[in-house]
């Protein structure tokens, strides 16, 4: 059974979907931080965060960030991505409904790429300093 929230903007996106599984859903995200490369991958249930994915959940996550992968290796634009996701109000989770970014990039988008998600705390991010 599905548990969906009327409030949820994540718990109705069927015009969205790009690919599916039994309980995700794999859609581009309205807030692009790379342009045609920035995906998230979201529980059909209204689950609040990744650490409450069931094992089938994961692997079926997983599917659908390869699938995200592929479009964006065959769109030819990216070939290296961060994969992660905001877990909690003071981690930057807006929409309190678990979801995965996959997030394309490429030489140049950024001057010093080095320290990739560590960035999230600017000042620690380069820990080769």
């Amino acid at each position: 059974m599905i548990v969906m929230s009327d409030e949820c903007p994540f718990c109705i996106l069927e015009s969205r979907v790009i690919d599916e599984t039994l309980n995700m859903v794999l859609i581009e995200s309205k807030f692009e931080v790379a342009e045609k490369g920035h995906y998230l991958i979201i529980p059909r249930n209204h689950i609040k965060s990744c650490f409450d994915f069931s094992i089938s959940e994961w692997i079926e996550a997983k599917q659908l960030i390869n699938k995200a992968k592929i479009i964006m290796i065959t769109g030819g634009l990216y070939h290296d991505f961060n994969v992660g996701w905001n877990d909690g109000k003071y981690a930057g989770q807006t929409i309190m409904h678990a979801h995965i970014h996959i997030i394309g990039r490429k030489k140049g988008d950024v001057e010093d790429p080095r320290g990739g998600i560590r960035n999230v705390i600017p000042a620690r991010g380069n820990y080769l300093k």
